[in-house]
């Protein structure tokens, strides 16, 4: 398997427990740094495109030159680029903001009647498969 040959085995449960916790302490920053720009990508998509009624940073157009997180800016130029017409930057908002459409599909079924009926389909493979050899 490619980029096995750097990992090293854990030798106790010590070293294991502080690997676990390192690795929980990333993924909990990750998280966050993932819900931080969902965050940040609906209160923008939230914005007014104009002015009216509120001021400051509360429009798209207040927002040229405020200081703001590189999240912030990268957030800003995606939607900017998306209303331009960029469907890549789009879909990125749309994804990122936690509005990407469903990719599985329930299926919910009675699971007593589907199981007896599952059988007696079986039954009757059965029965023709055992009719056929004699």
């Amino acid at each position: 398997m490619a980029g096995t040959d750097n990992l090293r085995p854990v030798r106790t449960t010590e070293e294991a427990r502080a690997k676990g916790r390192r690795g929980g302490k990333a993924s909990g920053r990750a998280r966050r740094a993932k819900r931080d720009m969902r965050e940040t990508l609906r209160e923008l998509l939230d914005m007014p495109l104009k002015p009216g009624g509120m001021t400051g940073f509360g429009t798209l157009e207040g927002a040229e030159g405020k200081n703001m997180t590189v999240g912030e800016a990268i957030a800003m130029r995606m939607i900017r680029d998306a209303m331009g017409g960029d469907v890549r930057a789009a879909e990125f908002v749309r994804d990122t903001s936690g509005q990407r459409p469903s990719q599985s599909v329930e299926v919910k079924a009675p699971t007593r009647e589907a199981a007896d009926a599952f059988m007696a389909m079986l039954d009757e493979v059965r029965d023709e498969a055992t009719d056929g050899d004699g």
